[in-house]
């Protein structure tokens, strides 16, 4: 991948405009979880991994990680995923050590943290008004198509902000055919200028640190520049990068959804719980990075 460059003068972003850079270095691998009717919040997540320095890294641990699987594992042939290996009853009879399946979770996590690869994530949580109605979706499916905008429009400011003045990024997200063609246009949800926005302060929900200090740093713009207009999608067997995004979103689903372990899948991949109250608004969204 080091060295592939793009056409800046035919390329367009996600958002329809001209693409604005011309060195496809930035990967971002994303997932869902929580899409289901048992689950108080949708999430989509994955990381964000540098073509020309991390990806190597990346798959090679990633690989020596899933070698732990027991091969009794492989024989049900059932394709890995982190809802798989901890919820499975069949998993659960050939690989019946629960610290053993607990500890694989917390080693795939932990990986971003470990090699610097930035998490990006976006949090919707079912329990406010919707709004809206599409047809053809179900309310469940609707949450995850309204948290895949946000996720994309974090990524872009992240690459804006963090990265060269011409690189550019693209999304490798996983395969659903039935859900393809919802996913690509709910990313593509900013394609009109009048649908870049920027949230005012009274709709962010502050801090209790930016109350007291009477401002918030928190950022508020919605547009899409840097994310190629077109979305790679991938099963979990094709690239290890989309299976570790797999895990990456279940780990939230399961702290914001406070569930069980939760908080021990958590602390392996961020090295710190992080707070429910500040993450309570209805929808949140970002990128988390170590530097």
């Amino acid at each position: 991948m080091s060295g592939y460059r793009t056409s800046g003068k035919t390329s367009s972003s996600l958002s329809g405009h001209l693409l604005m850079g011309n060195e496809l270095t930035q990967l971002i691998y994303a997932d869902e979880a929580g899409n289901d009717d048992n689950s108080d919040v949708t999430v989509v997540a994955g990381v964000i991994v540098d073509a020309d320095t991390k990806i190597f890294d990346a798959e090679r641990l990633i690989e020596e990680t899933v070698g732990a699987v027991p091969k009794e594992f492989w024989d049900l042939s059932i394709p890995l995923s982190a809802k798989v290996v901890w919820g499975d009853r069949r998993v659960q009879e050939v690989w019946p050590r629960m610290v053993s399946r607990k500890r694989f979770i917390e080693q795939m996590v932990s990986i971003p943290r470990r090699l610097g690869l930035p998490i990006g994530y976006s949090l919707l949580r079912r329990e406010r008004q919707n709004i809206l109605s599409v047809p053809n979706l179900s309310p469940v499916q609707l949450d995850h198509v309204l948290a895949l905008a946000p996720f994309a429009g974090s990524v872009d400011r992240y690459i804006r902000n963090h990265c060269g003045p011409k690189e550019v990024g693209m999304i490798f997200y996983e395969d659903m055919p039935e859900f393809r063609l919802k996913i690509s246009k709910s990313f593509q949800l900013f394609r009109n200028p009048e649908a870049q926005f920027e949230l005012s302060d009274e709709h962010l929900n502050w801090t209790p640190d930016e109350v007291a200090q009477g401002y918030t740093e928190q950022f508020a713009d919605m547009r899409i520049e840097r994310l190629r207009n077109s979305v790679a999608f991938v099963s979990k067997g094709e690239d290890p990068l989309i299976l570790l995004a797999d895990f990456v979103a279940y780990a939230f689903r399961r702290y914001f959804n406070n569930e069980k372990f939760g908080d021990d899948f958590m602390i392996p991949m961020l090295g710190h719980l992080p707070d429910k109250g500040v993450w309570a608004r209805p929808q949140s969204e970002g990128v988390i990075r170590w530097d």
